[in-house]
C-alpha cells in the first residue's frame, strides 16, 4: 500500500533509550518503597517496554523491581467474534 519513502520515523533507537530512561527516573521519584513497585506490561511489546524500564531502574537503583504481564484479551473489543472465551493469563515473575 505505501512504499518506504511514505514511511515516518518517530523515534530512533537512542531516542527510545532516552524516554525508557526518563519514564524509569519519574517512577524512582514518585515512589518511596520500591520495594513495594511491580513493573507490568501488556503483550506484546508493552512486555518488552515494561521490561526495559525494569531494566533501568534495576541499574540506577540496585533494586530489581516486581515484573509482569497483564492480560487484557478478557477486556478486548472483539471478544464477541471469537469462537471461545478468552482465559485471563496474567503472571507476576521475579526480575
Amino acid at each position: 500500500m505505501s512504499n518506504q519513502q511514505d514511511k515516518l520515523l518517530v523515534m530512533d533507537a537512542d531516542a527510545i533509550r532516552k524516554a525508557i530512561r526518563r519514564i524509569a527516573h519519574e517512577i524512582i521519584e514518585r515512589n518511596e518503597d520500591l520495594s513495594e513497585l511491580v513493573v507490568a506490561g501488556i503483550p506484546t511489546r508493552g512486555v518488552e517496554v515494561a521490561r526495559r524500564i525494569a531494566d533501568h531502574i534495576e541499574a540506577i537503583e540496585g533494586i530489581r523491581p516486581d515484573f509482569g504481564t497483564v492480560d487484557v484479551s478478557m477486556h478486548r473489543e472483539d471478544g464477541r467474534r471469537r469462537s471461545s472465551p478468552p482465559t485471563c493469563q496474567s503472571r507476576l515473575t521475579d526480575g
